[in-house]
């Protein structure tokens, strides 16, 4: 059975000698945040987790996975999809189906996303939630999906068609001498797309 975040949470209260109720008092969050950690499993939101990291001396990725964090932070990740995708925070943000402003006040006041928010800017971003939180995916995979820039030809006609498969939206581009140049690639490969 793998390590939970309340096994972690558990090993620094043992190396502190302290009660649940009395770190997560210390801690700045109510005296039953710990065991209702412990009672209902999962993970908790994100500011229980930049508390608790703060009072044990850790990092909030250390609390959730075991690791700690690579050097780029959450927030490094999240532009960093943006830039690939050509996406300003506002943008992403309503896109994404959170407040307009939520990633621009994420990087105002820091902290981690909680849980739902989360799961939709990995969804919008096209990753996990793990890469997000740690820069890793569940495969120890520390890279994001690449982006494709796709150059056409002036003057040409383009037919656009979005389609799903196996849970991933598609967009199939119909033109005549499309050139597809891979992020990971700088040569061009041309051939028909229709």
């Amino acid at each position: 059975m793998s390590e939970t975040v309340f096994d972690r949470i558990k090993q620094k209260l043992d190396e502190f000698g302290v009660k649940e109720s009395r770190a997560a008092l210390e801690a700045g969050l109510s005296t039953t945040a710990i065991r209702n950690i412990r009672r209902r499993g999962g993970t908790p939101n994100g500011h229980t987790l930049e508390k608790l990291g703060t009072y044990f001396g850790v990092s909030p990725d250390w609390l959730l996975t075991g690791r700690e964090s690579s050097s780029d932070s959450l927030l490094d990740r999240i532009y960093e999809r943006l830039d690939t995708l050509g996406l300003t925070e506002s943008r992403a943000s309503k896109d994404a189906g959170l407040c307009m402003d939520y990633i621009r006040g994420l990087r105002r006041r820091g902290g981690i996303p909680h849980g739902d928010a989360l799961q939709k800017l990995a969804d919008f971003l096209g990753v996990s939630t793990d890469w997000l939180l740690t820069g890793r995916d569940a495969q120890g995979e520390t890279k994001a999906p690449s982006a494709n820039v796709i150059e056409i030809p002036a003057g040409a006609s383009v037919y656009l068609n979005a389609v799903e498969v196996r849970g991933h939206a598609y967009v199939l581009i119909g033109c005549d001498g499309v050139k597809i140049i891979p992020a990971a690639s700088s040569q061009p490969t041309t051939g028909d797309a229709s």
